[in-house]
């Protein structure tokens, strides 16, 4: 706000600008040079005291995060989707073309998850003198199995390949980013379908107040802790977001939670959807031939998030 008359012009700011200039200035520290957005968006999640949050710049932020990434992610999968023959789509279920598109972007761009799942399948006795290509063609009957509508039980050597990916036998050393997708994608499966576009997701976006945000972080801050907690082993049981990747990731878990929130039970919360889905696939996995792991019990008592959080039965 500006002042005028005799005594010149002076600005003055509202309370708490100084405690918010504080805050982008830690963050900045943690990342320098980031975009006034990416700095928006670090400091939200690093859950600094914004005394003035300034909502619409944060859901600028937000939607960049969240349909950016996205929008590049489905034009890569329809270029590969339109390079497969016709016929050769037409032999095969259209959820099993598209899963399986995922899964060869997903191994071409070799994240930690696929690093994971191929190092855990090459523990198994067949494998340990397997080639690149023939761990990553496992790799791939595992990673289309999450990414179909829903799991294929039915098919024997693909539960006993997820089941030695996810190191199920035992605790999972070097497993837990492999832990957190798979997470995740058995949590999609369970959950209800309806078709939404990104007109929709932006506008409902958009329309979210102050208050919704903030308790939308919450549940993502949950989220992102007790899956970290569960994939620790139990060992660590906070997860703070102190990067900018984890926080553009968490960014697109609130955007994404803001349209799942309306095809799940009230009440309902990310982070228990997410161990849900982990233990769903832990139980399908127990029954697999190839030994039955450790107990329930055990399994459990290693993944449980603490006491604010429990678990219900899969």
């Amino acid at each position: 706000m500006f002042l005028g008359g005799r005594q010149g012009t002076r600005r003055v700011y509202p309370p708490g600008t100084d405690v918010q200039v504080l805050c982008l200035a830690a963050c900045d520290q943690l990342h320098p040079r980031m975009s006034p957005y990416d700095l928006l968006l670090l400091t939200f999640f690093a859950e600094m005291p914004l005394p003035l949050l300034p909502t619409g710049p944060l859901k600028v932020a937000l939607a960049q995060a969240f349909f950016g990434p996205r929008f590049r992610w489905q034009e890569e999968e329809q270029r590969a989707f339109d390079a497969v023959p016709e016929d050769w789509r037409a032999e095969l279920p259209t959820d099993f073309n598209w899963a399986q598109i995922r899964a060869e972007l997903e191994i071409r761009q070799d994240g930690p998850h696929v690093q994971q799942m191929r190092e855990n399948l090459k523990r198994r006795p067949g494998l340990v003198r397997a080639s690149r290509e023939q761990l990553d063609a496992r790799v791939d009957g595992v990673l289309t199995a999450l990414n179909r509508d829903r799991l294929p039980v039915e098919d024997a050597e693909i539960m006993t390949d997820l089941k030695a990916a996810m190191a199920f036998d035992g605790p999972p050393a070097r497993s837990r980013a492999a832990w957190m997708h798979a997470a995740l994608c058995r949590s999609e499966q369970l959950a209800l379908r309806r078709e939404t576009n990104g007109a929709e997701r932006f506008d409902e976006l958009m329309a979210l107040q102050e208050p919704e945000l903030l308790h939308f972080r919450e549940l993502v801050l949950e989220a992102v802790s007790a899956m970290y907690t569960a994939a620790s082993e139990g060992r660590l049981r906070t997860r703070e977001i102190r990067s900018l990747p984890i926080a553009k990731m968490a960014g697109r878990m609130l955007v994404e939670w803001n349209s799942v929130r309306q095809v799940v039970e009230p009440g309902s919360r990310p982070a228990q959807l997410a161990l849900d889905g982990l233990r769903s696939l832990w139980s399908i996995c127990s029954q697999t031939g190839g030994g039955s792991g450790e107990g329930r019990a055990a399994f459990t008592a290693r993944t449980a998030p603490g006491p604010s959080l429990s678990l219900r039965e899969c």
